[in-house]
């Protein structure tokens, strides 16, 4: 292998720390290319890239979240109140799971405009519970 290799062209670049994940260059948009995804946390991370019901809200999700994490506690199914992840999601894209300090870059194809859900599901280093129960996650929307 050569030392130094070119870095693949990317549309948009995403930036993992605790527990955020954010859109740091370019934007996400609709089509067919190429993100990079960089993990600037201490802890290592993944990204989910996920098709949701356009307009869901932060307190949709994050109430969902609740309401699994509750699931988790007590052995039983998840009641969800409005938001079922279940059978209003559609997978995107998935980045593996990735140190501290590392970039990958992930194909997405065929995006359409609407609402998607960036999130992390890693399990904290303190507590074990996966980085969006801590909040790491956003909600971003893709115009046509």
């Amino acid at each position: 292998m050569p030392a130094e290799l070119p870095e693949p062209g990317s549309g948009a670049t995403l930036t993992m720390t605790e527990y955020a994940i954010e859109v740091t260059a370019g934007e996400l948009t609709t089509g067919s290319y190429v993100v990079r995804v960089d993990n600037a946390g201490a802890q290592p991370h993944f990204v989910g890239i996920v098709k949701v019901r356009d307009g869901l809200t932060e307190e949709q999700l994050t109430t969902a979240l609740d309401e699994e994490m509750q699931s988790a506690m007590t052995g039983t199914p998840p009641a969800y109140s409005d938001f079922n992840p279940d059978e209003e999601t559609d997978d995107v894209a998935f980045s593996g799971t990735q140190s501290t300090g590392t970039s990958q870059w992930i194909q997405l194809m065929d995006v359409q405009a609407g609402t998607y859900v960036l999130i992390c599901f890693f399990p904290d280093i303190k507590d074990g519970a996966p980085h969006a129960f801590h909040g790491m996650y956003e909600i971003v929307e893709i115009a046509g």
